[in-house]
């Protein structure tokens, strides 16, 4: 067995093969489907890449057995009950989600973001100290958001991943935003007709809004997590809508 340096822990020690999708969540969602399609999009929404692979090629080969089989799988256990009836309902308007569940899925969709990120085929853009905060501290790092929505006609499991970000920037914080910029990222998970935005806009007195475009409200899971009802405000056509219907602001008392 191969040793490695887990990009969690830090410790050399045997390599786990950590799935960037959840072994028993491409077992419940594709009934154990032979091959995925990963896809990366550029910002007008065209294919930049596509690869066609076995289910089992998509591995992460960068986290320990410890980290794979100890606090990880514990996740796993934890937002399974939350995952699975979200999954199975096939009209998610009036789907309740309290805020034990907010943060749970909030920490599952921020770990997983990360792992999909280093282990495709797209450029790293999350800071390597995100792994390590997050198995030191289990808590999502500061001036990063997870919101939920709904895709009425997405299904299967897909992702997206990009570095843009629309908003509105006071006067004299040009440079201090370009330099937030370069730290930033927006990752997109599809999962059936649920979509979870994980997005980190490291930019102390500005704000990721949970509004959306046209009217739109995606469900706010991190930070301050919502509790409540899922509903047709928090709708959108497909991954790319999401991604795109993401704006800050500056921070207003």
């Amino acid at each position: 067995m191969k040793k490695v340096k887990c990009v969690f822990c830090g410790r050399v020690s045997r390599r786990a093969n950590e799935h960037l999708w959840p072994r028993w969540l491409q077992e419940f969602v594709d009934r154990g489907s032979l091959l995925r399609a990963e896809t990366h999009l550029s910002i007008c929404g065209q294919t930049v890449s596509q690869r066609v692979l076995e289910n089992e090629a998509l591995v992460f080969g960068k986290v320990c057995e410890n980290c794979n089989h100890g606090w990880m799988s514990e996740l796993e256990k934890e937002v399974c009950p939350i995952l699975k009836p979200l999954l199975s309902t096939a009209d998610l308007n009036g789907f309740a989600v309290d805020e034990l569940a907010a943060g749970v899925l909030a920490r599952w969709a921020f770990k997983t973001a990360i792992v999909r990120n280093l282990g495709t085929n797209y450029r790293a853009i999350v800071p390597p100290s995100q792994f390590s905060e997050f198995y030191a501290t289990r808590r999502i790092p500061n001036f990063t958001y997870v919101d939920l929505a709904i895709a009425h006609t997405h299904e299967s499991l897909s992702g997206l991943q990009s570095q843009t970000l629309t908003g509105i920037v006071e006067m004299g914080d040009e440079e201090p935003i370009k330099r937030a910029i370069s730290g930033l990222y927006n990752i997109v998970l599809g999962l059936n007709h649920a979509l979870l935005r994980v997005v980190h806009f490291p930019m102390s007195g500005y704000t990721v809004r949970s509004e959306l475009a046209h009217g739109r409200r995606a469900f706010r899971l991190h930070p301050n997590g919502m509790s409540g009802l899922l509903n047709e405000e928090a709708v959108v056509s497909d991954l790319f809508d999401l991604e795109v219907s993401t704006f800050f602001e500056p921070v207003t008392d």
